[in-house]
């Protein structure tokens, strides 16, 4: 079957997996759903008071990013304040960004 399927991951979850493998990659539409960083990880530890920086996941997410961009596979990003100010406007803007 053809269409489309919507999962999301964080970069520290499936990390190891998909660096190998540049054909899934390639296979992808990837989106970045960016947050302020001090309200991200006051999120992040109250629910888990013994994060650490490595389940934080921005060093993985830049490693993701930079290869996302060394095999030349369009993404978009989308910031999450805006997504919640203008929920209809930009879940709108976001799927005709990615064809669907």
């Amino acid at each position: 079957e053809k269409g489309s399927v919507f999962f999301k991951d964080m970069a520290y979850h499936s990390f190891g997996h998909i660096m190998k493998d540049d054909d899934f990659l390639k296979r992808l539409t990837h989106t970045f759903i960016i947050r302020n960083v001090a309200d991200s990880i006051n999120s992040h530890y109250a629910l888990n008071s013994n994060l650490t920086q490595e389940e934080v996941g921005y060093e993985r997410q830049s490693q993701l990013l930079d290869k996302i961009e060394s095999l030349s596979i369009p993404f978009t990003v989308v910031e999450s304040g805006d997504l919640t100010d203008k929920p209809n406007e930009m879940i709108q803007a976001y799927c005709e960004s990615i064809g669907i």
